[in-house]
This record gives C-alpha cells, structure tokens and sequence, in this order.
C-alpha cells in the first residue's frame, strides 16, 4: 500500500448525479449523515460523483465500504436494496444507473491489486424521476430517513460509533435545506 493511501476502517461512498434529481441520492444521502451525525475518526463520508475509475482511490485502503446509490429495479419509487459484493458484479443483479456500470470494474481492479475492502455493502434506492433538476422527488426523499437509518444500522453491525448531531454542533452550510 503506498504512502498516499490513508488506512481507513470504513468509507462511506455516495456516487450519483445531483443534476439528475433521483440519480443523486447517494449525494443527498452523504450530505444528510455529514449535516446531522458525527463518525468516529476512521469512517470517511465521501462524494464520488459518477466518478468511475475515479472511485479507486476513494475505497483503497477501506476495510468496509458502504455504497449508496440510485438503481433501476422496476420497483416503486424509494424502495430500498442492499446488496453484498457477489450481488453487484453478479450478471442477474438489476441494472444499476449508468455511471454505475464502472463500480464493478473499480472494485475487480482494487481486487486485482490487493487493496479492496473486506466488506462491501451497497445499499440502493430505486428513483422515481431521472431528469434535469436538482431536487429529489417527493417518494425518493421520503426514503431518505430509512436509508439513513440502514446505514447507521450497518455501522452498528460493524461496531462503528457514531452519533447524532446536537442542534448547537450542526454547521448551517452542511444542513440541507427543506
């Protein structure tokens, strides 16, 4: 592992488009644990964008990486997936969103060079509206409290601590405006 890899227990990996609406839950998602939760120093929040191969340096070096994304599963609108790792680069896994097509392929490559997590657990939000705007619609939103609470769930599994925000500690330019 090179010197410019931090060694990180868990990353917690936001990917999406926030142009998209729906297609950026994964960011709103990132953005409502970083407003209103604090995280021991070895968990790292990150936005990945649609960042691709982009995304390898983001998860080198992670024990546990945790994913939230957009995925297309013919579901209604907010419904929630969580996946294992075999399920992501399983062929009969739904599609995900587009930008999503080069996660597996990250993940094989940090594999392939000895460096991916020992975990991975991807947790997915099926999208109501994919289409120029920057909010997300009224049934992808409502979802966000359960997602919220998936993920805190998963870092309790991993005995991860982690807090809730008292209103004094919240920083007004990380809260999302309702």
């Amino acid at each position: 592992m090179g010197p410019e890899i931090m060694k990180r227990e868990v990353v917690i990996l936001g990917v999406g488009n926030l142009l998209l609406r729906d297609e950026g839950i994964g960011i709103h998602a990132i953005q409502e644990l970083q407003a209103h939760y604090a995280f021991e120093e070895n968990v790292c929040l990150i936005d990945g964008g649609t960042g691709g191969l982009g995304l390898l340096p983001a998860i080198q070096g992670a024990e546990h990486l945790i994913v939230l994304d957009a995925v297309q599963a013919d579901r209604p609108p907010g419904s929630i997936f969580q996946f294992a790792l075999a399920d992501i680069l399983c062929e009969t896994s739904p599609q995900l969103s587009p930008h999503e097509l080069d996660l597996p392929g990250v993940l094989k490559l940090a594999e392939a060079l000895c460096q991916a997590p020992a975990s991975v657990v991807f947790f997915g939000v099926q999208p109501q509206e994919v289409s120029y705007g920057l909010e997300l619609t009224p049934s992808v939103q409502a979802a966000m409290p359960v997602l919220v609470q998936r993920v805190l769930g998963e870092l309790d599994r991993l005995r991860i601590g982690w807090r809730r925000l008292v209103e004094e500690e919240k920083c007004p330019m990380l809260s999302p405006e309702r």
